[in-house]
Formats: structure tokens, C-alpha cells, sequence
């Protein structure tokens, strides 16, 4: 088993229970915070998962990871808005401070008309921000945050042997490949 590094990576946990607007108005009961999106919008845009979810994700955006586009990094296991939301409440309540002061991350979420959703910090007042940008945009401000545990969608049927092989193994290469760096 991998012993994540706590002082490298943060641990999220999504209970699949708590609507996306109740985790922004949890956030604004610690903090400023400013959304593109109304309370609707979030809950129908960025939907609860079906069952609970855990992942571990840097905790700063990697070098590798900084100046690419949304679009560059398609079918990678990207962080979701509500896994940013909650991120960002876990990192304040550890150390007062907040993820991204210098940069914008570019989340999993992919919206209409070649939008993508991010998060960030803005230190001139908004706080905390959710905002929208090209998906096809290389900014050296932007980053992503990559999932690196295991996936929970991994099939847990006796039936499903092959595929179970298949995932862990692209897993371990993955983990293995972030080991390196």
C-alpha cells in the first residue's frame, strides 16, 4: 500500500450526500468566495456523484501540469469542482491558507460551448473564485491537479477479474510515474 505523503498531497473525500451549492455556502461560512454560477446552476452543472468518492491529489499544481489546455489533458483523472471545493476548505482549515495564490486550476468539468470550469485565489477581494474559461486557452497561470489514487470505480465483481487486472495495473503505472518525479 502507498503512504501518502500529507505535506505533498491532500486527501479528498466527496460523500455524495451534500449538494454543490451547500459546500460553496460551507466554504462562504469560512471564507470569500465568488461563483460565475448561481446555487441552481451548481447543483444541475456540477452534480453530487452517485456514491462516495476518495482521491489524493498534489497539493500544488506540478511544473509538468502548468501551461496546458483543458483540452490537452482529455481523459486524464482531473480534479472536479467539488473536489476543488473541498480541497480548499480541508487546506484552509490545516494551515489558514489557500491553494492556488499564484495560478488558476483548470477542474475536470467541461461545459457548453467549449468552457471549462476553474478555481482559484484571488487576493484583490473576491476570495476564493469558480470561474469559466476556454478549454483551449495555454495560459502559464493555469494548472491541473491529477487524481494519483485509486480509483473508485474500479469493478468489484469476481466476473469482472480482467478488467480489475487492467485498472490496477494503468494505476500502478501512474503511481509509479508520479513516484519518479
Amino acid at each position: 500500500m502507498i503512504d501518502f505523503d500529507t505535506t505533498k498531497y491532500i486527501k479528498i473525500t466527496d460523500d455524495a450526500k451534500t449538494k454543490t451549492s451547500e459546500l460553496i455556502a460551507q466554504m462562504k461560512a469560512k471564507f470569500p468566495v465568488w461563483s460565475y454560477w448561481d446555487d441552481k446552476e451548481l447543483d444541475n452543472l456540477f452534480p453530487s456523484p452517485k456514491e462516495p468518492t476518495t482521491r489524493h491529489f498534489h497539493r500544488e499544481v506540478e511544473s509538468r501540469d502548468k501551461g496546458k489546455s483543458r483540452n490537452s489533458m482529455e481523459g486524464k483523472p482531473l480534479i472536479t469542482l467539488r473536489e476543488y471545493a473541498l480541497a480548499q476548505m480541508q487546506y484552509y482549515d490545516e494551515t489558514g491558507k489557500f491553494l492556488d495564490k499564484d495560478g488558476f486550476t483548470l477542474l475536470q468539468d467541461l461545459l457548453p460551448v467549449g468552457w471549462v470550469a476553474g478555481g482559484g485565489y484571488d487576493p484583490d477581494g473576491r476570495g476564493v473564485l469558480f470561474d469559466r474559461d476556454d478549454a483551449g486557452d495555454e495560459r502559464g497561470s493555469y494548472g491541473f491537479r491529477e487524481a494519483i489514487s485509486l480509483p473508485s470505480s474500479l469493478p468489484s465483481l469476481p466476473s469482472d477479474l480482467e478488467e480489475r487486472v487492467r485498472m490496477l495495473e494503468e494505476w500502478k503505472s501512474r503511481v509509479e510515474k508520479v513516484i519518479e518525479i
